[in-house]
């Protein structure tokens, strides 16, 4: 699928516009971990958003933060963020 965008099958559709070609610069794992930390954290927002997490918590602040956590993780990201830091 990555390869296929690349090599701009589709280009020029509503899919795969050709205009950006800044991620055809990216390594494929690159490209990869990008598609996958974004799926994840768009899902969990959408879920949440949604209320389609309602049925099993009362509160997916928990859920939220151990997904990041999980995002975290597969990009290697080891520091966690604090409010003074820009």
């Amino acid at each position: 699928m990555i390869e296929a965008r690349r090599s701009g099958c589709g280009a020029g559709t509503a899919d795969a516009p050709d205009d950006r070609p800044e991620s055809r610069d990216l390594p494929p794992g690159a490209l990869y971990l990008f598609v996958r930390a974004r799926v994840a954290l768009s899902g969990v927002v959408t879920l949440e958003v949604l209320g389609h997490l309602h049925f099993c918590m009362e509160d997916a602040s928990s859920f939220f933060e151990a997904e990041l956590r999980g995002i975290a993780k597969m990009l290697s990201v080891t520091k966690s963020p604090t409010p003074s830091d820009p």
